[in-house]
């Protein structure tokens, strides 16, 4: 940014300036000349006429002097010096008028042959006057001609030779002295001219830093302050206010990204815009709405609320992003989730503070999407061991942590097992079992599902290579794997690399791979089906799958979720569910397998009810490839209330 300023209000200024400071020595220095005139005139002319000019003198320094000292804050306050500077001239002229006409009324009242001196004493006068006066050329000059002029003129009109050689003296003087004031005047201006490219300068750099002290706090798409900002605000906060309670929030957008891959980064942008602006309009206007980098954002309450209010007004602002939002032609739908955090129980310093409000904002995301959750230590606590875990995995899968578990699948009519389904089972460093539930859980929140696939896929494999042929592998595949467009190819790679026929893989999935995104599903079974291997749906009744999604994907197996067979011996509403699953899959030519087959009860039904196959601890538990033992299981021996000792079966 270029600073402009007006030269001559600079040059006008710094005038004044010199001659608010000189005024008074040009008063003081009038008074003193006009003593001595009238000293050397007191004898040979009238006292009157004599005292006037140092009496006039005199008054007119106490005049000016008083008028400074108590106008001095009215003069401070000047902004245009214009009618300062302009009168300058005439006020000199004056003076000097008042002097030379006072000293040639002595000349002619007392002695005329005084009048040489007398002229050398209001010259003198008249050019130490102008020397103050340097910075204003017409002051300078007026000062100097006019007593010059008249007492010239009278010189001359008196005719003696010596008063025409002082005209002369004082001509030569005068043209000097006009020489030497053109000279410095032009001296002047250019010192002025680069005080005020200085001052320019100056003030243009403060102006810059500030500006970029701005940008440094501002985001430069929404206008709102940025994370550097929301970090000092905190600090300020806790150290002006350390007995102040005080609440921060985190703020993350949900279906934020399909904006940006459907509508393009520019509807993205001004969404963000756009979300900032209903934040600041659904909030105090004492609350600081930030920006913390990409659909992420910060707010500051210092309003004294109870955990449950702030929860009620988190919740509302995020009921108002859900609202449609304009952006273009488009319409875009979106929600949110939002963690807070009080000082001091969330933190006592900035970091911990914002990092106490993002684990309530993960626990948000995690359990209550698009609600407020406030931090709570046990929050803490459980998602560090999450984040724990997380670390443990990935060294897991580094180190081939990870063991393969089978469950055998039994034909219900003749005991014989048609495939074993392979489980996953990881011990951890202390060689105790973890929760299948939690590491696969975080595998797929961390994009480690898919390498956890093809280590656990190629173990079974290579297990399920020693079996007779005529027993399978089921194999379960995560729903969000099958957002992966390289599933199928990266299975049928795998089955390359260990020479294991297509046609012995059963591939399991579940209800929500088949809602989560149908058409990429329908693609990669596809793939898999071209090259011989089958698809079973696993866990049905546990989701929202319909009748029509069956018919929409082409499946060789249905496995019933243990929630429909868990009690079913005592409840006619899953019997009649149950029946009409069996029927469903006779007519639709798939096979029927009962999961969580735990009693000769619930055994006896499915087994009644025309279930193809049976799985569950009626029959054996996982077990390490080691522990298979590949003999038929006698149907009649586990439809007794007294079974043989399951760990036989295994």
């Amino acid at each position: 940014m270029k600073i402009k300023s007006d030269p001559s209000l600079e040059i006008r200024h710094a005038q004044y300036n010199l001659f608010k400071h000189q005024i008074l020595f040009l008063y003081v220095g009038a008074a003193v000349n006009s003593v001595f005139i009238c000293s050397l005139f007191w004898d040979s002319a009238p006292h009157w006429l004599a005292a006037a000019g140092p009496t006039f003198f005199i008054a007119l320094c106490a005049f000016g002097i008083w008028h400074w000292q108590s106008h001095v804050a009215d003069h401070a306050r000047i902004i245009d010096f214009s009618a300062e500077i302009s009168g300058t001239p005439i006020l000199a002229g004056l003076v000097s008028l008042v002097m030379a006409v006072w000293a040639a009324s002595l000349c002619y009242a007392g002695n005329m042959e005084l009048l040489g001196l007398a002229s050398v004493l209001v010259l003198l006068g008249a050019f130490g006057s102008a020397f103050c006066l340097a910075y204003m050329p017409s002051a300078a000059v007026t000062v100097v001609l006019v007593p010059g002029a008249i007492l010239s003129s009278l010189m001359i009109y008196e005719g003696d030779r010596q008063n025409h050689l002082a005209v002369m003296i004082f001509l030569s003087a005068a043209f000097l002295f006009w020489r030497l004031i053109s000279q410095y005047y032009d001296f002047f201006i250019d010192l002025v001219g680069s005080r005020a490219l200085v001052r320019a300068q100056r003030l243009e750099a403060e102006m810059a830093r500030e500006e970029a002290t701005r940008l440094a706090y501002m985001d430069q798409l929404t206008g709102l302050p940025n994370r550097l900002k929301f970090k000092e605000e905190i600090a300020y906060l806790i150290s002006t206010n350390p007995d102040q309670n005080f609440y921060i929030g985190i703020l993350d957008l949900d279906g934020f990204k399909p904006v940006n891959d459907v509508f393009g980064h520019a509807a993205g942008d001004q969404l963000l815009c756009a979300v900032g602006r209903r934040l600041k309009a659904g909030l105090d206007p004492r609350t600081m709405v930030a920006r913390l980098g990409g659909d992420e954002f910060g707010i500051i309450m210092t309003d004294d609320l109870e955990a449950g209010e702030i929860c009620d007004l988190g919740d509302t602002l995020i009921d108002s992003l859900q609202s449609p939002i304009n952006i273009g032609s488009y319409v875009a739908r979106i929600s949110a989730s939002i963690g807070f955090a009080i000082f001091p129980d969330g933190g006592e310093e900035p970091d911990r503070l914002i990092e106490s409000a993002d684990y309530a904002l993960y626990h948000s995301k995690k359990t209550t999407r698009g609600r407020a959750v406030t931090f709570d230590p046990e929050l803490e606590s459980e998602i560090r061991a999450r984040a724990s875990m997380e670390q443990s995995l990935r060294a897991a899968l580094t180190e081939s942590q990870f063991e393969v578990y089978f469950q055998p699948i039994i034909d219900s009519s003749n005991g014989r097992i048609t495939a074993y389904e392979a489980l996953a089972r990881w011990r951890d460093a202390n060689q105790e079992f973890v929760s299948p539930q939690k590491f696969i859980a975080i595998a797929e929140e961390t994009g480690l599902a898919n390498k956890l696939c093809d280590i656990l896929l190629s173990k079974a494999l290579t297990e399920a290579a020693k079996w007779p042929r005529e027993i399978a592998l089921s194999f379960n595949i995560s729903a969000i794997q099958f957002s992966d467009a390289d599933l199928g190819p990266r299975i049928l790679q795998i089955l390359a690399d260990h020479n294991f026929d297509p046609a012995r893989l059963e591939i399991e999935i579940t209800e929500t791979a088949l809602i989560k995104n149908p058409d990429l599903t329908l693609h990669t079974i596809d793939v898999l089906q071209s090259a011989g291997i089958r698809i079973a749906l696993d866990d049905f009744g546990s989701g929202y799958a319909s009748f029509a999604m069956i018919d929409q994907f082409p499946f060789h197996k249905l496995k019933i979720d243990q929630s429909l067979t868990l009690g079913v011996e005592c409840s006619e509403r899953k019997q009649h569910i149950l029946r009409t699953i069996v029927s469903m899959c006779r007519g639709l030519e798939m096979n029927c397998v009962a999961e969580g087959v735990e009693s000769p009860q619930v055994f006896r039904l499915v087994k009644e009810l025309g279930c193809d196959a049976v799985q569950g601890f009626l029959f054996a538990k996982p077990v390490p490839g080691s522990a298979l033992v590949h003999k038929p299981y006698e149907p009649e021996r586990y439809l007794n209330d007294q079974p043989t000792d399951r760990s036989e079966a295994a």
